[in-house]
């Protein structure tokens, strides 16, 4: 994350998922996931893409992010979570096995050390 001057507490506003872009309320399945940011956050540029991961059992949606890619750019891996709110994602059963709904879809990207 050195390269991209990324600390952990960095933050930059993502829409959640790139292909249900502005859809509220957003529906989230778990599995793979790709975020774009809305603006930038150190060597990152608003546009790039962050790849990671959903799990939606629980009371609580946890996305992690494992990799960002800017436009043209080679991925370079990255330690971040996404929240919403007081931090959480709050969630509610969504219509589909696997699937909770969020109400808004954006969150923020954090930066961390690692996860826990």
């Amino acid at each position: 994350m050195k390269i991209l001057r990324l600390r952990p507490g960095d933050t930059a506003r993502v829409e959640v998922d790139a292909n249900q872009f502005d859809v509220e309320p957003l529906t989230l399945i778990d599995g793979p996931i790709e975020s774009i940011m809305l603006e930038p956050m150190g060597r990152l540029e608003g546009a790039a893409r962050l790849y990671g991961r959903v799990w939606t059992s629980g009371p609580r949606i946890v996305i992690r992010y494992y990799r960002a890619q800017m436009a043209g750019g080679e991925a370079i891996p990255i330690c971040a979570v996404a929240r919403q709110g007081a931090g959480q994602f709050e969630s509610k059963p969504g219509k589909f096995p696997r699937s909770a709904q969020i109400p808004y879809s954006t969150a923020l990207a954090f930066i961390v050390e690692d996860f826990l």
